[in-house]
């Protein structure tokens, strides 16, 4: 396997749903112009991407519906990452942090 075809298929996923940072989507663009030879496998995707795309319904959410959402995601988020063996002193401040939060 080439080096050209395994950075090529490291990054086109991630090319392709728009998550490579601004620094990678450059070098990854600059890439394909040296290697057009990848660029209908990036068109193929892309369709095929579209393709399943066109099977998601489009919802249109009620303000409060998308506001109920985000407070879930970001409690949930929140409940993830702090400690689970905090000290008192960590505990206050998540508890004040959770307050000031809400």
């Amino acid at each position: 396997m080439s080096e050209a075809f395994s950075y090529f298929n490291k990054n086109v996923t991630a090319f392709i749903d728009g998550s490579l940072d601004t620094n990678a989507e450059g070098e990854f663009e600059a890439f394909l112009r040296t290697h057009p030879e990848y660029l209908p496998e990036i068109e193929a995707k892309q369709a095929e991407l579209n393709y399943i795309k066109s099977f998601i319904p489009k919802v249109e959410l009620d303000k409060d519906i998308r506001e109920a959402i985000a407070s879930e995601l970001k409690q949930s988020v929140f409940l993830l990452v702090r400690p689970k063996h905090a000290t008192i002193l960590q505990k206050a401040k998540m508890k004040i942090e959770e307050w000031v939060n809400s």
